[in-house]
């Protein structure tokens, strides 16, 4: 005689688990919102590094002398830059780290998202990004160093491949302000109607 526990399922319970996995796979693919399929990432050369080049607006770190306001509309990039972006996302810099190497000082700045304002493939809640010795925004982090901990910034990041084939995000930083988040959404909000 064979206990209960050991029978072969029935037909109707084999139903029943098909039936709870299914629901359960369309469930967690539904809870990702809009995100849509990644397709293949590009490499960071010609206009990619123009658009996403390490680069913080020196209004947005807070840079005094800066006399003018850091304004979207004068931003030539600024619109295919946010079209373009895997995600625009309002950050905290939560961390730095400067690495002193023999070429010069490189960064490591720990991220947080506060808000997504747009973008198909945001990053995850917490990223880093990894600033070369000769980015832009090295200047900046050296002589802001830990003043920049803390500060907001909205962030339009994108990954590439490197030429060993791992992935590497790069970034852009305008002020947090509500002009540069409403434009942000809008040019995406233009991007989806094409």
């Amino acid at each position: 005689m064979v206990s209960r526990a050991f029978r072969r399922p029935t037909s109707l319970s084999r139903t029943t688990s098909l039936l709870a996995a299914l629901t359960l796979s369309w469930a967690l693919s539904a809870c990702g919102g809009k995100t849509q399929p990644r397709g293949p990432i590009g490499t960071y050369l010609g206009h990619s590094v123009a658009l996403f080049d390490d680069g913080i607006e020196p209004a947005a770190a807070g840079i005094t002398g800066e006399k003018r306001v850091y304004q979207p509309k004068f931003d030539p990039l600024f619109l295919e830059r946010a079209q373009t972006s895997d995600g625009v996302v309002r950050v905290r810099i939560t961390t730095i780290v400067a690495k002193g190497e023999s070429s010069g000082t490189s960064f490591v700045l720990g991220c947080r998202i506060e808000k997504v304002l747009a973008g198909p493939h945001p990053p995850a809640e917490t990223f880093d990004l990894h600033v070369a010795h000769d980015a832009p925004s090295a200047g900046i982090l050296k002589n802001l160093d830990s003043a920049i901990v803390g500060k907001r910034f909205v962030a339009f990041v994108k990954s590439f491949v490197r030429p060993d084939g791992d992935s590497e995000m790069h970034f852009h930083f305008a002020p947090d302000t509500k002009e540069v988040a409403d434009a942000a959404t809008d040019a995406n909000v233009l991007a989806e109607g094409k």
